[in-house]
């Protein structure tokens, strides 16, 4: 997202990094958010680039917010298990979802996703069968 934000200087651009050894340098950033902070920069979010989880996934359907997802792997040793390649799997194609496997797609989600109208992405509820299958699928880890 910092080498996106620097190449789209007009963006407001905010990120929760955690520890690690980067530092951003061309997009605002907190190491780490309250979940009140946290909830409260999703609902200023014009479009949320998150990973794959989803605890964030599910937030972005309360608020309604167009969401691209670039999950974790395991073979990089960003996660346990490649359960976030999975969910995108299965979530890629909704509306309001654009996946980015790569940081090279990421410009082009985030297009897609804006290119989208507020309605053709995000339906006035969601569907009870996404809504129940998110919960079967979370009850079941």
């Amino acid at each position: 997202m910092d080498e996106w934000s620097c190449n789209n200087p007009e963006e407001m651009v905010f990120a929760q990094i955690g520890k690690g050894a980067y530092t951003p340098r061309h997009m605002e950033f907190a190491l780490r958010l309250s979940p009140e902070e946290f909830r409260e920069k999703y609902s200023i979010a014009d479009i949320v680039v998150t990973h794959a989880g989803m605890g964030n996934i599910l937030l972005g359907i309360e608020l309604k917010k167009p969401l691209v997802l670039m999950p974790r792997f395991a073979e990089k040793k960003e996660t346990r298990n490649n359960h976030q390649v999975d969910t995108v799997k299965w979530l890629e194609g909704k509306r309001g979802i654009e996946v980015a496997h790569e940081i090279a797609e990421l410009d082009r989600s985030i297009q897609q996703i804006r290119s989208t109208s507020l309605m053709e992405m995000i339906s006035e509820k969601p569907s009870r069968e996404l809504i129940e299958t998110i919960r079967d699928y979370v009850n079941d880890d």
